[in-house]
């Protein structure tokens, strides 16, 4: 059985220049999974170091082998002395993964993971007022009713105390003519209602794009109101989405233009191509 170990690393390069040794800096083992696939592409916020020297930390965990049915957010805090022990249990309960994590309230803090069960189908928005302390509480976030199960979110929060909630999700189903698309939702209330939900962005839907790939897209960290994400594969544009009015409005900028619009994998473009991966 294989076994993933979760570590906390402190890493200084000076000039450049790193010593020989290998394992030469510090690190503890905040916790393990044996589940291995953590993202499709790019990786969710799964860490964030604090003001004050605290850090919190996700992992989607499971432990056991036949399909994983205790999957689900793996947490651990660091104090600004020592990180809690190493959880055995999920934060959920009910199954889970793919974790974003970020700061919630005043000091408080956030985690946002696709719920894949027989009886939930969507997004799971665990929050607490106190952050490496206290009781979850959680809210359930569905897609459109043509699609209902949303998947693969990243999340980020804005605003002066953090309150703004802001998700990107992806259709797990065909929707609006695309294989899978993503779409946007942002909440002031720590998803209690959800001032824009099931946004789709007119520069990302079937008239550029015939799908959106699985976590092929990435928050940058937001600066005031301006919220930024790069979406891209090797099948379509590398583009940048900005927002500089905290979500209401956004502007694309093609960063890599795909040679071969609407990409399709049963046709012959030719043999290699430059691309992003």
């Amino acid at each position: 059985m294989k076994r993933l170990v979760l570590t906390s690393a402190l890493m200084i390069c000076i000039y450049g220049v790193l010593p020989a040794q290998p394992n030469a800096y510090p690190y503890n083992e905040i916790g393990i999974t044996v589940y291995d696939q953590q993202t499709n592409g790019s990786m969710q916020n799964r860490i964030f170091v604090y003001d004050d020297g605290t850090i919190g930390g996700v992992w989607t965990m499971g432990f056991l082998n036949d399909q994983f049915p205790d999957r689900g957010t793996g947490y651990n805090y660091y104090n600004g002395v020592d990180w809690l022990p190493a959880p055995t249990q999920r934060i959920e309960n009910h199954r889970t993964g793919w974790p974003s994590y970020y700061p919630w309230g005043d000091n408080g803090e956030i985690i946002v993971s696709h719920n894949y069960s027989d009886t939930l189908k969507g997004l799971s928005i665990s929050t607490r007022t106190n952050k490496g302390a206290g009781n979850w509480e959680e809210h359930l976030l569905n897609g459109p009713e043509e699609s209902n199960y949303i998947i693969w979110p990243k999340m980020v929060t804005t605003g002066e105390h953090n309150s703004i909630i802001n998700i990107l999700a992806l259709t797990y189903y065909s929707y609006m003519g695309q294989e899978r698309a993503l779409l946007y939702y942002r909440s002031s209330d720590g998803g209690e209602t959800w001032e824009i939900k099931d946004y789709l962005f007119p520069e990302l839907d079937s008239s550029h794009y015939s799908s959106i790939m699985p976590d092929q897209y990435a928050w940058a960290k937001p600066m005031g109101d301006t919220l930024a994400f790069v979406v891209g594969a090797k099948t379509i544009d590398l583009a940048l989405m900005k927002s500089t009015d905290g979500g209401d409005n956004w502007q694309k900028t093609v960063v890599w233009e795909h040679p071969y619009p609407f990409f399709d994998y049963n046709v012959t473009y030719t043999d290699t191509f430059y691309c992003n991966d």
